[in-house]
């Protein structure tokens, strides 16, 4: 079974949860996940965070904005950064959540004279199954199975990661480490050169499933007054279906997000 045919029953008995993502289907296609903090269940915090964000593209500089930072966390319901989700089983340490985050890959050929005569790429909504399984007292093990909810790019991602959670005083630390595929399907619409879009030096490529490895670590501090403020960084490095495309100019991606917020 297709990840998203799984997602769509699941849709199906969970009306709820289903307005929920329709309604995350809204968010800007340029919105990202910055790199991960969670104060845990129970905590709630906003702010505002500058991110810069280096594309993988020939002839692309660095994407920097100022971007909100948010997390809301209740036993069912929860955001985490641009990652919205239901809880819709937990036992023990484990939990399965249905999510959607929007995903900022894209690329305006109008606005890039390398991907002249390119067709320009969206961004899109990938939604489906995240399951967490906390184990030991500061570590946890995150797997996910997404798909395009908006079937631009048609492509699927299965990633795996592993956590921690540290806290020293007002000093908390998140190192995060993980491993990201990516379907053939979701490569060749982002990184694909069709033959009516090859030129010389750009020839035609089709893109093929490919695994993406990342490695992160957030560091926050509390101040008085429930404010509290963190830096993160988050180095991608990319697989073989993706940097052997001709349009692409880097192998690996730095992530780096600034904030301040309040917590209740």
């Amino acid at each position: 079974m297709r990840i998203s045919e799984f997602y769509r029953r699941a849709m199906r008995k969970a009306p709820a949860t289903a307005a929920l993502l329709a309604l995350c289907a809204t968010a800007p296609a340029f919105a990202l996940q910055p790199p991960a903090v969670n104060l845990g269940p129970g905590h709630w915090w906003f702010g505002l965070g500058f991110l810069r964000y280096q594309r993988p593209y020939v002839g692309s500089s660095r994407w920097s904005r100022f971007v909100p930072l948010a997390s809301i966390d209740t036993p069912r319901f929860f955001i985490h950064g641009t990652k919205a989700g239901w809880r819709v089983w937990q036992r023990g340490n484990s939990t399965v959540a249905l999510v959607a985050q929007p995903d900022a890959l894209h690329y305006n050929a109008q606005d890039n004279g390398a991907l002249a005569g390119m067709t320009t790429k969206l961004g899109t909504v990938m939604g489906g199954a995240d399951w967490v399984w906390h184990f030991r007292d500061h570590l946890s093990l995150h797997t996910q199975a997404l798909t395009d909810l908006l079937r631009r790019n048609k492509g699927d991602i299965v990633s795996v990661a592993l956590a921690g959670r540290w806290r020293a005083g007002p000093w908390f630390f998140q190192p995060r480490a993980g491993l990201a595929w990516q379907s053939a399907g979701y490569v060749d619409y982002y990184f694909g050169v069709t033959p009516a879009e090859s030129r010389p030096g750009r020839p035609a490529y089709s893109g093929k499933g490919t695994v993406n490895e990342s490695l992160g670590m957030t560091i926050g501090r509390d101040f008085a007054g429930h404010f509290a403020a963190l830096a993160g960084v988050r180095e991608t490095r990319y697989g073989s279906g993706v940097t052997s495309s001709p349009i692409v100019a880097h192998k690996n991606a730095l992530d780096l997000l600034v904030g301040l917020y309040y917590h209740f």
